[in-house]
């Protein structure tokens, strides 16, 4: 008898033992694919700041068939294909990045920008607005860029104004908020505060595409005064 139960027990041992084998297995499995889902998606970013774009994009949804719940890859991928200007694959990445993670603000900010590209100027505002209400959000001054943008080409002057002001208030040193100022006080009338905005721009960052703009628009504007 006691030789029988120890048979016993030494059989369900073995099948415990193999289902833990088993359901380990796959885990294992799931942990290399995240890894290299991840190695890909870094080479990705690479690939981006370095101006290749194609091969982004193909390291991304390489990353994507091996993690296809990673909200950032989708989000990253939205933001090159916005950068190329093909809004209808950034819409369909953006979109599935805020299905993945609704939380994600960042793709939700961006995905605005698609609207607004598309002409979807109240859908763009609707969420944006929606995004500044995420407190946790560490750059709203983004947010607050792309309404100020949105209010700038309806010519909202008074409020893309203050939306810029929002901006460089939240972040002092984001160039791209103090040109936006100085094209809104521009677009107000306000040549002495644009002029002070454009060379805010020029001393924070001299070498950036903003600041060549910036001189760009001195230049116009001091010609438009003397004349």
């Amino acid at each position: 008898m006691k030789q029988a139960k120890r048979s016993l027990l030494g059989f369900l041992t073995f099948l415990v033992l193999g289902v833990v084998a088993c359901a380990s297995a796959p885990s294992a499995k799931g942990k290399e694919a995240a890894r290299q889902a991840e190695g890909l998606y870094r080479l990705a970013q690479v690939d981006f700041n370095q101006g290749k774009n194609q091969e982004a994009i193909a390291h991304a949804k390489k990353s994507l068939n091996l993690d296809p719940k990673n909200a950032q890859v989708h989000s990253f991928l939205g933001i090159v294909y916005l950068y190329l200007s093909d809004y209808q694959n950034a819409e369909k990445s953006l979109q599935e990045a805020v299905k993945v993670n609704p939380y994600l603000t960042d793709a939700r900010n961006t995905l605005g920008a698609v609207y607004m590209k598309t002409g979807r100027s109240s859908e763009a505002q609707n969420l944006f607005l929606e995004c500044l209400k995420d407190q946790t959000y560490p750059y709203p001054e983004k947010v607050l860029y792309n309404l100020g943008t949105l209010q700038l080409e309806e010519k909202r002057a008074s409020e893309a104004v203050e939306t810029f002001r929002r901006a460089v208030a939240a972040n002092p040193k984001y160039v791209k908020g103090y040109y936006g100022l100085g094209q809104a006080l521009l677009l107000s009338g306000r040549r002495s505060e644009a002029r002070t905005s454009f060379e805010k721009v020029i001393a924070l960052d001299p070498a950036s595409p903003e600041a060549g703009k910036a001189r760009e628009a001195l230049g116009q504007s001091v010609g438009a005064t003397k004349g």
